[in-house]
This record gives C-alpha cells, structure tokens and sequence, in this order.
C-alpha cells in the first residue's frame, strides 16, 4: 500500500498489508519500490483528504492527489499488478436531490480535492489494472478529540444541519474493506463502501455527545454557511445497497459511536 501511515494504512498494517515507503510524486522511487517488493495488489492510499488545505495549495493537492495517483498506477501496470485506488464522496456536487450517489451517478466536484479525485478516477480509462473505493467522513476517536474535548470542557460549537454525510468508524470500515480484499476479483470497478445512513454533521456530533454522555446542548445546530472554506457538497450521502448486496459487512453510525466510546475507554 502506498500512504501506510495514515489511519486507514495503519490499521491495515496487521493484517499483512506493507507499505511501499515511497514517496509517490517522485516516479522513480515509487518503480523502484513497486519492482522491489513485487506486491500481489496495491492499495493506494496517500492523499492529502482535508479539503481546506487542499483549496490552499492547489499545486501540492494536484501532485499527490493525481500525479501520485498516475504515478502508481503506471508502475503497478508494468508488472501486471493491480490497484485500488481510494476516492471521495467530494467528486459529487451534493445537490441530488433525492437519494444517495449511486456508483454510476455523474461527478461534478466543487472543490480542488474533489478535482483532484476526479481526474485520478479517470486513470481507470486509461489503465485496465485499476478498481475505485469511494467512502464518504471515516472517524474514530483521534479524529474526534478536539471536538470531544470541547463538549468535555462546556464550550458550545456549530454543526451543520445541511451538510450531510455516510459516518462510518474507521474499524468497521476496515472490516468491509478486508471482505473486499478477499474477493477481490469478484469486485465492480468502483464501489461505496461506507455508513448505512445518511445524517447531517448536528446529528451526528449530538449522537456523540449523548453515548459519551455529555451535554447535547452544546452542540448547536447550525443552518448557514459561515465563510472561509473550501466549497462542499451538502447532501453527500453514498448509495451503499450495491456493497450490501454483495455480501460486504454494513454499520451505521450509532454502532460506530458505541464502539468507538467502548474502544477508547471513555
């Protein structure tokens, strides 16, 4: 796997799954790991995913986004290996009005992450050894502390009722993915692989406040806009009912939250 070290790479580092180490805008070092290690799959992890620092540095978000995306795909192909790229719900504009995106809906991003994932989608037009995950805002509690830390402490913080997304925690997550991996080629081009439900950011921070058993109150639903980011869809839940149909494990966000809460012994 390239991008080992971020959370969906370390939890996958237990199960046998090694990361290149390479840095994957330089073409040559990802040749030479890839013909090195001579993996079965490749997992393509390494990104930059937090969607304000890439409207910031559109230059740096391109290079690892896509260029690293390419660069890994084209020496993965001259030695016949396959890979997996991971891609976002932010290659949708979050204006469908009805239902969840489907694998098949037309992309429309409004953001230069979502750009970006967009074109290394396209890579799967190009190369015939490509298959796409698209997961939608993947938690646990490191990436939640701030946010609980807060409540802990009585501050009050806005969460958006019109933003909406799939939660899903990141060890169930892992799990579906694993089931993935073991049938691999049995596996569509593309697939959504995230949370059961769709909810909207006020209600998923007021269901953690509730099972870690502080005050609800201070999550304040909020109903505008604020300024100052990166453009995002609002209603960006994913369509998951082919990945259920295929037998792949499913979780909502309540279940994510009760385990996250027992795993971090809160």
């Amino acid at each position: 796997m390239s991008g080992g070290h971020g959370r969906v790479g370390r939890l996958l580092a237990p199960h046998g799954v090694v990361d290149l180490g390479c840095d994957v805008t330089n073409p040559l070092e990802v040749q030479h790991s890839i013909k090195y290690l001579k993996p079965n799959l490749i997992i393509h992890l390494a990104s930059h995913s937090e969607v304000d620092w890439c409207e910031q540095h559109v230059d740096e978000s391109v290079d690892v986004n896509f260029l690293g995306a390419s660069n890994v795909v084209t020496a993965a192909e001259q030695i016949g290996c396959p890979v997996v790229l991971f891609s976002s719900d932010h290659v949708f504009d979050g204006r469908k009005w009805w239902g969840r995106y489907k694998e098949k809906d037309e992309r429309f991003p409004l953001n230069t992450y979502g750009m970006a994932k967009v074109a290394a989608e396209g890579l799967q037009g190009i190369f015939d050894n490509i298959k796409i995950i698209r997961t939608s805002f993947l938690f646990d509690y490191d990436r939640l502390k701030w946010q609980i830390y807060n409540l802990e402490k009585g501050y009050s913080e806005g969460y958006p009722t019109f933003i909406r997304r799939s939660f899903m925690y990141y060890p169930h997550f892992i799990k579906s993915f694993l089931e993935y991996l073991s049938r691999f080629d049995e596996m569509p081009d593309v697939l959504h692989i995230s949370g059961s439900e769709v909810v909207s950011w006020h209600q998923f921070m007021s269901m953690v406040a509730n099972k870690f058993g502080l005050d609800m109150t201070r999550v304040v639903a909020r109903t505008k806009d604020i300024g100052g980011h990166a453009p995002r869809g609002h209603r960006l839940g994913l369509n998951v009912s082919l990945s259920k149909k295929l037998g792949l494990p499913q979780f909502g966000y309540l279940e994510g939250i009760e385990q996250m809460k027992v795993d971090s012994g809160r």
